[in-house]
């Protein structure tokens, strides 16, 4: 799969549907703001649990985001320490939609786990890994839910993620285009130890993070279905 040339037009909002519209037409006065009230809540509840299940310091900082997206990708609402991240998630679920969703050795399904850090595919710079998971209702894919943070390693050339010596993309470390890195709501210990094994210098805090990020959003799912 070569990286898709056209990825940042994703960045932009889809038209909404007639679906959408129709829905709309059907809000009372006050229920978009208790509703939206309520996705800003659950979002909340994410980011408590991301940031103290993580152990990457700039995460413990606020260097993160955790967000809900329509079935469709795009942001609906997020807690998050730095507005930066407002965008990360957009493009790699545009890309899973596009490239995995109908293909018939990845697909989406309920308790799939997506993972990703190339910078091409979403991220402000490779330091900064996603975890991303599709939110199913009654068999019908409602939204995702998404956790994004900063890991200050990335196997690069130089410690600390961010290498100042570097002369091109690949001397920038581990760099993931969106994978599934879990079914059935549980990670997969052989991509895990593979992302391990990339990010040498810190194995455990590569572990201990991802599963950190998993865990977010799967609150977000679950009180979505709630």
């Amino acid at each position: 799969m070569r990286l898709d040339i056209n990825l940042n037009e994703k960045v932009k909002p889809e038209p909404p549907s007639q679906e959408e519209l129709a829905c709309v037409s059907k809000l009372s006065p006050g229920d978009y703001e208790i509703y939206g009230q309520k996705l800003n809540m659950i979002c909340l509840e994410g980011e408590q649990i991301f940031q103290r299940l993580g152990v990457s310091a700039l995460i413990h900082a606020g260097d993160m985001i955790v967000s809900i997206y329509t079935p469709q990708g795009d942001l609906v609402t997020a807690a998050c320490g730095t507005f930066l991240h407002s965008i990360t998630g957009v493009i790699p679920i545009k890309f899973i939609l596009e490239h995995w969703a109908n293909n018939e050795s990845v697909g989406v399904r309920d308790g799939d786990i997506f993972y990703c850090n190339d910078a091409h595919y979403g991220g402000i710079h490779n330091p900064d890994q996603i975890t991303i998971m599709p939110v199913f209702f009654e068999g019908e894919l409602i939204a995702w839910s998404t956790a994004a943070g900063h890991q200050t390693e990335t196997g690069a050339t130089e410690p600390g993620g961010m290498p100042v010596s570097a002369r091109s993309r690949y001397d920038e470390g581990m760099a993931v285009s969106p994978i599934k890195i879990g079914e059935n709501f549980r990670l997969k210990d052989d991509l895990i130890e593979m992302c391990a094994n990339m990010v040498s210098r810190a194995p455990r805090m590569q572990v201990l993070d991802m599963k950190a990020r998993a865990t977010a959003c799967d609150r977000l799912r679950m009180r979505l279905i709630e």
